[in-house]
Parts: structure tokens; sequence; C-alpha cells
């Protein structure tokens, strides 16, 4: 297990500019975009996966992690959260309060198919139906 800074500082050593200005272009962030401000690092998902397949986090620093403001830290956060042993109702949990910090679309891509799993492998539908993102 790795904590939630060293995982931090490991994403950080891999920053690259230069993918991060073309980024923010591609994700269309600016002022009027619907999450205006992101933060990029500029760090490519094949890099990304393959710098933590490997890492396996915390509950408690995937809280930190999912309010980061660089994508690619919260994205980390969603990939690494799939690896927790958590029960469908912790991963409905988390996906309620955290929802509003996914943000970019690579993000929202990311953490659906871990929430929507477990939410569709459960025998009661209408956990799905009650679903309300704030």
């Amino acid at each position: 297990i790795i904590n939630k800074d060293n995982l931090t500082t490991l994403l950080m050593n891999l920053e690259n500019k230069s993918v991060a200005n073309n980024t923010n272009v591609f994700f269309k962030n600016g002022a009027d975009s619907y999450f205006a401000n992101d933060k990029f690092l500029g760090i490519t998902m094949p890099i990304l996966r393959n710098s933590i397949n490997h890492i396996i986090i915390s509950n408690d620093d995937f809280t930190s992690l999912a309010v980061s403001e660089f994508n690619e830290i919260r994205l980390a956060s969603w990939i690494l959260l799939e690896k927790n042993s958590l029960s469908e109702n912790d991963i409905f949990y988390l996906a309620q309060c955290f929802a509003k910090y996914c943000g970019n679309w690579n993000v929202v891509d990311t953490a659906a198919p871990i929430v929507a799993r477990k939410l569709l492998l459960d025998e009661d539908k209408n956990i799905i139906k009650n679903l309300k993102i704030k």
C-alpha cells in the first residue's frame, strides 16, 4: 500500500507541461466549460495506468486523492479504488460523495463502470433508480 503523499509525488514527477497544455485544449477547459479550470499534469492514460498498476491505496487516501486539483490524480484514485475490496454500498456511498469532483469525461468514464458494475450486480435495482448526482 502506498500513501497519498507518495502517490501524489510519483504523479507530479511524471508531469509533462507540453502535453498538459494540449490537454487543456482537448478538454475545452475554458471558463465556459462544464468543469472550468481543471488542472492537468499532462500524463497520458497509458503512462498513468503503467505507473500505478502495482499500487494499492487505502480507502482514506482515496478520499483525499479524489478531490485533488489535478485531473490525473483524481483519475488515478478511481482506477485504484477498483482494486480495493469494497462492498457495493461503500462504492455507492463514495460515488455519491465524490461525483462532483469527477469533472471531465475521462474521470467520469473511469468511475462510472466501477460504480455501475457493483450496482448492476446488486439484486435491488431500486438503488439505481434513486441515484442522484448533486
